[in-house]
């Protein structure tokens, strides 16, 4: 029975989104080659080998999405808000 990227990961106690959000990173071509060597060694059911890898893809791996929870508590405060958009890009101008 082939043992999947997802359980081994599982087993390793990491994220397989992770470390496939990585790989994925990469151009087609070598993505292809990276999944199909981690096959071919078996690199891809060593739990050290996706824990390495986990820790590799926080570092590299794109941000995710941030919800937004609407304006800063500090946006626009004081009195020195500019009184227009105008005036927001060119302060200098009469």
């Amino acid at each position: 029975m082939r043992v999947t990227m997802r359980q081994v990961a599982e087993r390793a106690g990491v994220s397989a989104m992770t470390v496939s959000r990585v790989i994925d990173s990469l151009p087609a071509d070598v993505a292809k080659g990276f999944r199909e060597a981690m096959d071919l060694t078996g690199a891809g059911d060593n739990p050290f080998f996706i824990q390495a890898m986990y820790a590799w893809a926080q570092k590299l791996a794109p941000g995710t999405h941030v919800p937004a929870g609407g304006p800063s508590k500090f946006a626009n405060q004081g009195d020195n808000r500019p009184r227009s958009a105008g005036h927001a890009l060119y302060p200098n101008l009469p």
